[in-house]
């Protein structure tokens, strides 16, 4: 029955991928056509994606419950049932349908790829920037893709049952062993593999002397598997072995014994347990081993580069992520990381670590399953000669960092960063219990948000490029001109502010929006820096979605008629900006345990939790996080984003003297509430109409300041009060040209004023009393707008304000995105 759901679900999945083929070949021609016509077309494409999807899901939940009744079945507890159970799904399903399609991609793959980099080096996709983590990587692997659908779709069927029989199951042997032959480091040689045959043995005897039924120890309450390499003795006890060979031979028995209709034979069963029980002490059993080809494979989807083949390395990610976390932390690094590999290493003598027997190692097998063949560039051989000491967390740690960071070519065929909090998961899981596990993170890490962070530096240019249609001053004012001195500088720092912070005040799609704040205490106090999500542990209905997600990633739904041409690439620009948070947020956390080796994570499961900067940590109480690791940006990060270079020094407060003359000084009207009409040099000098205050005063722009102040009568060098002030990189201006009632020729100016602040800048009121979101422990963090209406004598006065406002704003802003950029630089 799972060979039937397993075939029905390779078939949906088959479908899926050749229509993406399909898709790909009919987008390469480049036929253009009407918007009508494509408009249309978006909608037959997006109808016809979400058919194959929800195939693809039915298909998924028959699978699932078939597993389920499996599960059903090992929960009855008989062990003579179970155990031959295991050896027959490992002979019949896990090796032949989960593991073998898995090599037999990855040997297609490596030779298919290495034939396509001629090709794609000629025929290079068009792309303002390289690929952000592999500039030699140009993209269109769509033939290789096309060439590889006979075994690409087997191993990813593979990949999503494996997954699931992890996630559904939870008989410990089962998993135990399904894990050794997955992940484990070294895999049994066919060629030595023991057949062991015993006798159906369903009664025992208790410790009482009593007749009992075998039966299976009460599973432990909980997800993780417990740390112990138990298994059940698969017909190697003493009291019921009837004939073995190999090590388990205790003499032979005559043939009729052999054939007993009673007789179970084990083969796969015994020689993985016998691999997952290696500590470290035997040396016969590395001479009968080879390196685990299955492990590469899986390693090798994982690194997977081109988008193509994103669906890919999207299942194997939910594969190791399922594997990693149902069984114990400690167990699983130390089968993971090969602990007791590197432990056998450092026990024998140097002159004795070269392996590479001719009888160990026979190059035409590759462990249990057979097969062709195949050194893989993981493999023991392609390290010093097949030395044991070789880098076996190096080998995990790069592929998921580079599943956790990578790139994808958007809607706009330009690349965007994204992020995988499932890898991300995995990476903390693994690593969390492991020294050096954690440096070799954190400093793979820090690499790879280094060259993102070079990549978005760079991101400006993309909008103000033919490409992107050189239309930024559809969401910029005040822009200079093109002939002005270092207009190009400028250009690209205000489109890196745009990216950031928004065009409008309080923009909801703005990347600088989307922070979460820790609150260590229910009634909001407490409040830990930003925090954004960095990893997410998947269920089996989560991991079936992911695969529907990949699968309709590219859809593209929109109505290009009704959207400016900028306003999709500043989408996917900001989505790269928001994947960056999630990187910086990760190394922050992954340096910090790498200095403390995993203190804050020892002993906690890495999900349903949200981290603090000192290294403690709550747990989220709301169903959506409950799988779900928040932790802060880093401090450096945190302070580019919500500081100002120009408080400190340069800060203008209200009630102080400045002095006017030099500076822009533009007259203009503004309602002055009460509360400051002690500033006022006479004091009830304003006008009062319906109970409104209206005070004359100057709009003054100052060393990234909008000062607003009032001539002291008799005041020398043209000295002012100060009334009020605001910082101009948080300000926002629009020109208010709809005609006044009574016919009056005033216009006014409508300033707006962000920050995360509850406190307005003088003279600005909020519309409503802002209250900040004190949801324990995760409140959403937003910035407070508040607004100014500044009255100008008439329509010729009010141009020239906006002109010189937009101006000196545009130049405030420009100034806060070089900044950034500069923070972003590789050189920073």
């Amino acid at each position: 029955k799972l060979s039937e759901r397993w075939t029905s679900l390779d078939e949906a999945i088959r479908d899926m991928d050749a229509h993406d083929i399909a898709s790909a070949e009919i987008e390469a021609t480049g036929m253009i056509v009407s918007a009508r016509t494509e408009k249309v077309a978006k909608v037959k494409e997006k109808v016809k994606r979400e058919k194959l999807v929800n195939t693809f899901k039915d298909k998924a939940a028959d699978l699932q419950d078939e597993l389920l009744l499996l599960e059903d079945v090992f929960t009855v507890g008989l062990t003579v049932l179970n155990e031959q159970m295991i050896e027959m799904m490992m002979a019949t399903f896990v090796y032949p349908l989960l593991l073998q399609p898995l090599v037999l991609f990855s040997q297609r793959y490596a030779s298919m790829v290495l034939n396509m980099e001629e090709h794609t080096a000629l025929n290079p996709l068009p792309s303002t920037f390289s690929h952000p983590f592999n500039p030699e990587y140009t993209g269109n692997y769509n033939e290789a893709q096309a060439s590889l659908a006979p075994v690409s779709g087997p191993a990813k069927t593979s990949l999503f049952t494996m997954a699931a029989a992890f996630q559904l199951l939870s008989n410990p042997p089962l998993l135990r062993l399904m894990f050794t032959a997955l992940l484990h480091p070294i895999s049994p040689d066919s060629t030595t593999v023991p057949t062991v045959r015993s006798t159906l043995q369903v009664a025992s005897v208790d410790v009482y002397g009593r007749g009992t039924i075998r039966i299976d120890n009460p599973s432990i309450e909980g997800d993780a598997v417990p740390d112990s390499r138990t298994t059940y003795p698969f017909g190697t006890n003493e009291i019921n072995r009837r004939s073995s060979s190999s090590r388990y031979s205790v003499g032979s028995s005559n043939s009729s014994d052999d054939e007993d209709s009673d007789a179970c034979v084990f083969v796969l069963a015994p020689a993985l347990a016998e691999v997952l029980e290696f500590r470290g002490q035997d040396y016969d059993l590395i001479a009968r081993t080879r390196p685990n080809s299955y492990r590469h494979a899986l390693l090798q989807c994982i690194e997977l580069a081109p988008t193509e083949f994103a669906q890919m390395r999207s299942l194997a990610v939910c594969c190791i992520d399922a594997a990693m976390s149902r069984l114990d932390a400690k167990l699983a690094t130390d089968l993971l990381f090969g602990v007791n590999l590197k432990t056998f290493a450092e026990d024998i003598p140097m002159d004795e670590r070269n392996l590479d027997s001719a009888y160990a190692h026979q190059e035409q097998d590759r462990g249990l399953g057979g097969g062709m063949g195949y050194e893989s560039r993981h493999s023991i051989a392609a390290q010093s000669k097949r030395s044991i000491g070789r880098n076996l967390v190096g080998q995990v740690i790069s592929p998921l960092i580079s599943a956790v960071l990578n790139a994808r070519r958007g809607l706009n065929k330009e690349w965007k960063l994204t992020y995988d909090a499932v890898a991300a998961h995995t990476l903390l899981y693994a690593a969390k219990g492991h020294a050096r596990g954690l440096v070799t993170s954190s400093k793979t890490m820090e690499t790879r948000r280094t060259q993102a962070a070079h990549f978005l530096s760079q991101l400006p240019v993309l909008l103000h490029s033919p490409m992107g249609g050189g239309a930024v001053s559809y969401f910029l004012a005040g822009v200079p001109h093109s002939s002005s001195a270092g207009y190009d500088g400028q250009i690209y720092g205000a489109i890196m502010n745009l990216i950031l912070h928004g065009a409008a005040a309080g923009e909801a799609e703005a990347p600088i929006e989307s922070f979460l704040q820790l609150q260590k205490s229910s009634d909001g106090g407490g409040e830990e820096g930003y925090s954004v999500e960095i990893s997410h542990k998947a269920d089996f209905n989560e991991m079936t979605n992911r695969v529907g997600s990949v699968f309709l990633a590219d859809l593209d739904t929109s109505d290009s008629s009704k959207q400016h041409p900028v306003s999709r690439d500043l989408m996917e620009l900001r989505d790269s900006v928001s994947v960056f948070f999630q990187a910086d947020a990760l190394l922050s956390l992954l340096k910090d345990l790498a200095a403390t080796s995993g203190l804050a994570l020892r002993d906690v499961d890495p999900s349903g939790i949200a981290l603090s900067k000192d290294g403690t940590f709550v747990q989220t109480m709301d169903w959506k996080y409950s799988k779900t690791v928040f932790a802060t940006i880093s401090p450096g990060l945190s302070d580019l984003l919500t500081s100002s270079t120009v408080v400190g020094a340069n800060a203008v407060e209200s009630g102080t003297t400045l002095k006017l003359a030099g500076y822009p000084a533009i007259p203009c009207v503004c309602e002055a509430p009460a509360s400051l009409a002690h500033l006022f040099a006479n004091q009830g000098s304003g006008i009062v109409a319906q109970g409104v205050t209206w005070q004359s005063l100057y709009l003054v722009f100052k060393d990234g300041w909008m000062i607003f102040a009032q001539p002291i009568p008799g005041g020398a060098n043209g000295e002012g009060r100060v009334i009020g002030a605001c910082l101009l990189e948080r300000t926002y201006v629009d020109k208010d040209s709809s005609p006044v009632d009574g016919g009056s020729p005033a216009r006014r100016l409508l300033f707006a004023y962000s920050s995360f602040e509850l406190d307005p800048p003088p003279l600005f009121l909020f519309d409503e009393l802002p209250e900040k979101d004190k949801a324990h422990p995760l409140a959403k963090v937003e910035s407070f707008v508040s607004h100014l209406d500044v009255w100008c004598e008439n329509e010729r006065a009010a141009d020239y304000a906006y002109q010189v406002a937009s101006s000196q704003i545009f130049n405030a802003k420009a100034k806060r995105g070089r900044r950034i950029q500069s923070f972003l630089s590789p050189t920073s």
